[in-house]
């Protein structure tokens, strides 16, 4: 399974994020609820919540706003809320992590 580690300017320990998660995550950061992003990604409401758990841990939150509040912190998101990294640099960086 590929992750992708990634750190901001928070002191904190990098968090490593599956393919999946981030997929989850950028369309968590679009306001789309679980059902939608399930919709989006082809597969259940319960696959989604169980990303939405493994995000909420590794960000060390508990919810939806919290998570995005973390990500715009490690600055991984613009002000608009949109995840800084186009999906190629996303891609670069799992295939970095995956030689490693």
């Amino acid at each position: 399974m590929a992750k992708t580690s990634v750190s901001g300017s928070a002191p904190s320990k990098a968090v490593t994020l599956t393919r999946r998660e981030i997929e989850v995550l950028r369309l968590l950061l679009e306001s789309k609820s679980s059902t939608q992003i399930a919709e989006a990604l082809r597969c259940s409401k319960r696959t989604v919540d169980f990303h939405l758990a493994n995000i909420y841990d590794k960000l060390q939150v508990s919810n939806r706003v919290q998570a995005a509040e973390r990500v715009s912190k490690l600055g991984l998101v613009d002000s608009m809320g949109r995840i800084n990294a186009p999906v190629s640099d996303w891609e670069q960086m799992e295939r970095e992590c995956e030689a490693a």
